[in-house]
This record gives structure tokens, sequence and C-alpha cells, in this order.
């Protein structure tokens, strides 16, 4: 099997040499843009699905809000006072991550999870049904977790990322919801070993979003917690 890196001015490709397992792009790093503040336009959105089955996590230009990129289809979350304003399906004209991590993934292979489970618990049990089903768990993939067993808790930049920051220091907060629990909830994430800084927050190998109803709308946001506490549909990448 062979592998390779290429580090481009925009993006860092993983895995795009490798014939087996599909690539994962890297727009802007977790450090250079949460804390050390290099906040800068890198990608426009409407290009990120200009190839179909985009899926992708990340964070708009300026840390002004959330995205979230499913089969194509772009969430993105503002916070605006105290109401959350979410765009989508479709990308808006004139947005731009600074921050995204990408793939374009034809095709999804079901795997059922039966546990109850968190934190490094339930990347342990992504990590396992992934390996067992032909993906290279060395490297990242994007997978999706769907069921009525999930509870989320979620937030919303706005300016600024609270994982790196106190909000109390900033002056203003970003939207938060804690232990959400809904029957139609999608998480959308990548699992990314030995990649705290760069596609991961340091102490965890996932970046994971959330898209959900709430309130009788589509809302997406930042995955602080995922729990699962029964069955649940894992998805990840049919191997090649």
């Amino acid at each position: 099997m062979r592998t390779c890196s290429i580090v481009m001015t925009s993006a860092l490709l993983l895995g795009g040499c490798d014939s087996t397992q599909l690539r994962v792009e890297q727009y802007g790093a977790m450090r250079d843009v949460l804390r050390d503040g290099h906040t800068e336009a890198r990608l426009r959105l409407t290009d990120a699905v200009g190839r179909p089955h985009a899926v992708g996590v990340g964070a708009l230009e300026g840390l002004e809000g959330e995205i979230t990129i499913l089969d194509g289809r772009v969430w993105v979350a503002r916070v605006d006072g105290d109401e959350l304003r979410v765009t989508g399906p479709g990308p808006v004209v004139g947005d731009h991550a600074t921050l995204l991590t990408l793939a374009h993934v034809p095709a999804w292979q079901a795997i059922t999870l039966e546990a109850s489970a968190y934190g490094a618990g339930l990347e342990t049990l992504i990590r396992d049904a992934a390996g067992t089903h032909g993906l290279d768990v060395t490297r990242p993939f994007p997978f999706l977790i769907e069921g009525a067993s999930i509870g989320v808790d979620l937030h919303v930049i706005n300016g600024f990322c609270p994982v790196a920051a106190d909000p109390a220091t900033v002056g203003v907060e970003p939207w938060r919801r804690s232990d959400l629990h809904a029957e139609d909830v999608v998480i959308v994430g990548f699992f990314a070993p030995a990649a705290a800084g760069s596609m991961t927050h340091h102490g965890t190998a996932i970046h994971s979003h959330a898209v959900l109803t709430l309130d009788d709308r589509t809302i997406t946001a930042h995955a602080d917690r995922v729990s699962i506490s029964g069955a649940v549909t894992l998805r990840v990448p049919i191997a090649n």
C-alpha cells in the first residue's frame, strides 16, 4: 500500500496517494486558527461542494459560525444576539471557511452499535468498528452516527472558540445547549488519530458536529460531547 501527504497552499491532503482509502482535506489547522487567531478565508463553501457527496465540519471566516456539510448539503449556524441563525441546505454565496475538514464519500457502509458510551469510549467503538470493516484507522476518515439514542452537548462559536478562550474574558457568549436528544440527530465527524492541534482539539481523536431538528427547524452546531445509550447506526466509507 502506498501512502503520501501533500502540503498545498491552503490544504493538507491526507491520503491523496493511497488507492485504498478516500482523501481527507484539511483547510486551516485547529491550533493556528483557534488559538493563534489566523481566521482568514481559506475556502469558498460553494467550492467545497463543487464535487458530489461532500461531507465536512469546520468554522466560518472570522470564527463567525459553524459549518456542517452532509452529502453536499451545507448548514451554517451563526449567533445573532441571543438567537441562532441557520442557513442551508444550499451554501450562501460569499461564505468562506477558515477551518474545514472535508471529504467526498460516494458510498457509506452501515454498522450497528449497541452500547452505552461517550468520550474516549465512543472513540474506541468508532475506531474498532471501522477497522473491522476495512478502513485504515491509523489515518483520518469521516463518519456519521444516527439514531434516537444519541445525546449531545452543543455550542456555536461567536467570534472566538470557547474551548480555547474563556467567554468571560471575551465579553460575548457562544450559543450553547446541553443534553439534547432528538430522534433525527445526525453526528457528522472525522476520526483523526495523532492529529490534535491540526484536525482535532487536544485530548481527542474526533472532531464532530450535529445536525438535528430543534424548535421545528434544522440547526447545526459543534458537538462538545456525544453519548450513545442504545442501538445507533455508525456509517463509515466503504473501503475500496
